[in-house]
């Protein structure tokens, strides 16, 4: 493209057409205009020769515009037969001031207002001026409103002007290509110096060549060449457009001249998807429960069958594993030149590199319009959100005049959201069939149903009535859909079969071994159950009724038997064998409580003052009844009847003389002492006394008036070993040795 700027040209030489876009105005400075009074107006050669007698100069043209069309702004295109032209540009304009420029310098500016003018004279000529203004109106010293104004000027001197010819070494060209521009600048018809060629978007353009005689200026006829290159950035994509301005000087006078080129930038188009997958393996468990644990039956209760409901409840768990993203990469060329593709590469954040697969080898040229499609796939550690960016790096040339070179590269991406939120999953036993052995089939549980997930049944088992434990165990199962995997879980409903044992503790009065009418029943007695060898199996207390209840887990036989506390002493059996079943129950036991002998006074208190004072007479004959041993040569007993004070001291003398030599002297003195103290009432001879077994006394139990009787019996007979038992029972209860049966049962019982 080709801009002319004209300037100023010499007056002798007729210039036939200027174009108007090539002349650079030239600056005039404001000047003191010359006022005028009493202005005749008339036509625009008229009123600038009447200024020539002010200005003292002549001019060759001149042009007259009637301020009336005059608006803010104005230019007009002032033309001559000879052809030629001047624009003039009124600007700023208020009515009394306004601005002005030329496309030709002028000499000078009337401004007419009201009957006045102002010249405005400028040597030399100038291209513009700013305001420029009418006379004062003297009535109020102010500018009067301006009528017309006419412009006076003389053909200028000299054109000076520049021309640029800018091209770009290609027409299409990619991101990151580098561009050569080639600048032709050529002067008018004077010297230019300081020329200069400024890119608007290369920058300053190199100077070549073109200054043939070396004088560092413009001159006609020469064409200097400068060189300029760029390097498209993804920004210039579409019409890359740039301005070349060319500027040298004619004195102070600057010149400029433009050209623009545009060069088409294009880029590479890369499309991707990504699609994810994961797989997500199941984990199963099961649970069974039964709503008995454990039942017990007595022998002889048990039902036939017993049913037991049941629920298995089955739930997942999931692992996810697998995380894997793919998709396909599009590179498309939407250009009119081929792409050298040097290579592609996928990564998927943070630097995890996807395997790409295009089916072509690289380099590789991608066809002007073609397009390139591949697929990649990559393995993730876990199912975070990242950027799958795929970079596609092209090959860039530097596009000269001569051959194009490889220069660089330049990478176009695309990038995809990696989200697993939406992601196929390959499920693996994400099903299961559910079973128990013995109801059967329960049905089959996938992982979408609402989970946990119950089944619910019932199962009637036999029993058997034979005393004993027995486990009622059943298994429910699970089996996965996909790799088979099992799991199960099992209740057990304990059932107990038991015989029973019932024992009673009854207070045996009157020891007689029977639970007779009347005889109270024992409270808090412990009685024991053992294995037959002895072993505990279980012990308990008597309740208000004296009764305790054991269970046994099977047949067999046991042993029943009491613990007794303390001064309890048993009139029965302490234990009994009984077998389950079999044995006829309940088994009683019978006891009694004993109390420490208490009352009875020694054979010593007899024989000091204190008993010798409670004798009388009746206790004399009471003694004299018995069969009390007589010493050989003693007087006595019986002891005297008639004189009490007498038989008092033969009583003494008769009881410290005793001694054990002769076991009938000291049984008598001992029975002498049992005797007095139930005379007395110390004893009674109601009182149970126990003494233990033995030949004399099989129960253990005997009464003190007993205890009397087979002594003085023992006394009428030669039995040593019987007088000496009998001797030990008296004195036992004279010192209160022997302890009582207690007519109802002592509480608390202590053990």
């Amino acid at each position: 493209m080709e801009k002319i700027f004209a300037g100023l040209i010499a007056a002798a030489i007729m210039i036939t057409a200027v174009l108007p876009m090539a002349v650079l105005p030239i600056l005039g400075a404001s000047v003191v205009p010359i006022p005028v009074e009493d202005w005749q107006a008339g036509n625009a050669e008229f009123e600038c020769c009447q200024a020539s007698t002010h200005t003292h100069k002549t001019y060759q043209y001149s042009y007259k515009i009637d301020w009336s069309l005059v608006g803010t702004n104005y230019s007009v295109n002032a033309e001559f037969s000879d052809g030629h032209t001047n624009r003039i540009t009124i600007s700023n304009n208020n009515g009394t001031h306004f601005d002005w420029s030329a496309t030709n310098p002028i000499g000078c500016v009337i401004v007419k207002g009201g009957t006045d003018a102002n010249i405005f004279s400028y040597d030399p000529q100038v291209g513009s001026d700013t305001g420029l203004y009418a006379p004062n109106n003297p009535n109020n010293n102010k500018p009067y409103g301006v009528s017309h104004v006419t412009f006076c000027w003389d053909l200028a001197l000299a054109a000076p002007s520049i021309r640029i010819d800018k091209i770009a070494s290609v027409e299409d060209a990619f991101v990151g290509d580098k561009i050569w521009y080639n600048y032709t600048v050529q002067p008018g018809n004077v010297p230019l110096s300081g020329v200069t060629v400024i890119d608007n978007v290369t920058g300053s353009a190199t100077y070549v060549t073109g200054d043939t005689n070396g004088n560092n200026l413009l001159d006609p006829g020469e064409t200097w060449i400068f060189t300029a290159y760029y390097i498209a950035l993804a920004g210039d994509v579409g019409v890359l457009t740039n301005n070349a301005t060319a500027s040298g000087y004619y004195g102070d006078i600057k010149l400029e001249a433009w050209d623009t080129s545009s060069v088409n930038i294009w880029a590479l188009r890369v499309i991707k998807t990504a699609e994810t997958s994961f797989t997500r393996t199941y984990s199963w468990t099961i649970e069974k429960v039964g709503n008995l644990t454990e039942v017990e039956f007595m022998l002889g209760e048990v039902p036939e069958t017993l049913p037991v409901g049941y629920e298995v409840t089955v739930d997942a768990s999931y692992t996810d594993s697998d995380w894997t993203v793919t998709g396909t990469i599009t590179v498309e060329n939407p250009t009119p030149i081929d792409a050298v593709i040097n290579s592609i590469a996928d990564i998927v954040s943070p630097d995890i590199a996807a395997t790409v697969d295009f089916g072509v080898t690289f380099p590789y040229t991608l066809p002007a319009g073609g397009t390139l499609t591949g697929t990649y796939t990559a393995s993730l550690p876990d199912d975070s959100s990242r950027t799958n960016t795929v970079t596609v790096t092209m090959q860039n040339y530097e596009y000269g005049w001569a051959e194009n070179v490889s220069s660089g590269t330049t990478s176009f991406t695309a990038a995809a959201c990696v989200d697993f939120t939406k992601a196929e999953i390959n499920e693996i036993d994400e099903c299961i069939s559910v079973t128990d052995d013995n109801y059967g089939y329960l049905g089959e549980v996938r992982a979408e149903d609402e989970l946990p997930y119950t089944f619910g049944y019932s199962n009637g088992w036999i029993l058997s009535g034979e005393p004993g434990t027995y486990k009622l165990t059943n298994t429910a199962s699970f089996e996965t859909c996909d790799t088979g995997t099992t799991g199960s879980d099992s209740w057990t409903v304990t059932v107990t079969v038991y015989g029973r044992i019932e024992a009673f503790k009854f207070y045996d009065a009157n020891l007689n071994g029977v639970w007779d009418e009347g005889e109270p029943a024992v409270e808090g007695f412990k009685i024991q159950l053992l294995y037959a060898n002895g072993t505990l199996i279980d012990e308990q207390f008597t309740n208000a009724t004296g009764w305790v209840c054991f269970t046994v887990p099977e047949r067999g036989t046991y042993k029943v038997s009491e613990v007794m506390p303390v001064n309890w002493v048993n009139t029965t059996a302490t234990c009994y064998t009984v077998e389950v079943p079999g044995t006829a129950q309940p088994v009683k036991f019978g006891n009694v409580c004993l109390d420490p002998g208490h009352g009875g006074k020694t054979i010593g208190f007899w024989s000091n003052k204190n008993g010798q004072a409670l004798i009388n007479i009746n206790d004399v004959a009471k003694l004299n009844a018995l069969n009390l041993y007589k010493p050989s040569g003693w007087a006595y007993p019986p002891f005297s009847s008639s004189d009490l004070s007498t038989a008092k001291s033969q009583i003494r003398n008769y009881l410290l003389s005793a001694n054990a030599k002769d076991m009938s002297w000291m049984l008598s003195a001992q029975l002498i002492g049992t005797m007095l103290n139930v005379q007395k009432s110390f004893l009674s001879n109601s009182t149970m006394v126990y003494v233990g077994p033995s030949s004399y006394v099989p129960t253990g139990f005997i009464s003190i008036g007993e205890i009397i009787e087979n002594a003085n019996a023992a006394l009428s007979g030669s039995d040593k070993a019987a007088q000496a038992y009998w001797k030990d029972l008296c004195d036992g209860l004279n010192n209160n040795w022997y302890y009582f049966v207690c007519p109802a049962p002592c509480y608390p019982i202590v053990y």
